[in-house]
């Protein structure tokens, strides 16, 4: 059986596929990436990093069927040059997922069609809370996208470690360099996006 790094590495043939509009591509990539994105949001959820909706509201299931459904519509405006595009569309994708989630979990439960009744103080109390965890994820969206034009490599070597979910020695033999740097490109990564996200929050 193929090891993940050979797996990732022979997807290049189907992003060709999948540049070119053929829906095989477009279906086999999407198999791929719906187990990843779940263990990615279970992941997220688990460390409660990102959000805090409670998961009954709010799937890894529910993330993963999304990003299935934008991947398949959008399959003609997004162009993927390798495994590093991959990787990078996939973290976008899922943010702006569960970013999006929340604001219409909040227009849902506070909006005027919505029967239940909430005491006033604490319902608005929630909608500012949701409101700054959507504000949050997008900003981390943003700091990523930054990391990844500022530090290509330490961006990368993140997103194959969390996104894909690959060990240290797979994510050094994905990126072609050493454990130790690999290490270090993550170590990098994670500090960097904690002092910049920081920075935001004070601001």
């Amino acid at each position: 059986m193929a090891s993940i790094v050979e797996q990732i590495k022979a997807l290049s043939a189907y992003f060709e596929g999948w540049n070119n509009n053929q829906t095989s591509a477009r279906d086999r990539i999407v198999s791929l990436s719906v187990p990843v994105v779940k263990r990615f949001a279970e992941q997220e959820f688990s460390r409660n990093k990102v959000v805090n909706t409670p998961i009954k509201l709010f799937s890894p299931d529910d993330i993963a069927q999304e990003v299935a459904i934008r991947l398949i519509k959008r399959q003609s405006s997004i162009h993927i040059d390798g495994p590093n595009d991959f990787v990078s569309l996939l973290r976008r994708i899922i943010y702006s997922v569960i970013a999006e989630h929340i604001k219409r979990l909040t227009s849902t439960r506070h909006g005027l069609g919505n029967r239940v009744r909430f005491n006033e103080s604490e319902a608005n109390q929630s909608m500012v809370n949701e409101h700054h965890e959507s504000e949050k994820i997008l900003t981390l969206m943003s700091l990523y996208d930054q990391l990844e034009r500022l530090h290509r490599p330490q961006a990368l070597a993140l997103n194959f470690h969390q996104v894909m979910g690959l060990s240290l020695s797979d994510t050094a033999e994905v990126l072609g360099v050493s454990e130790r740097t690999a290490r270090r490109y993550i170590e990098f990564s994670e500090a960097w996006l904690k002092a910049e996200f920081r920075k935001v929050l004070a601001a």
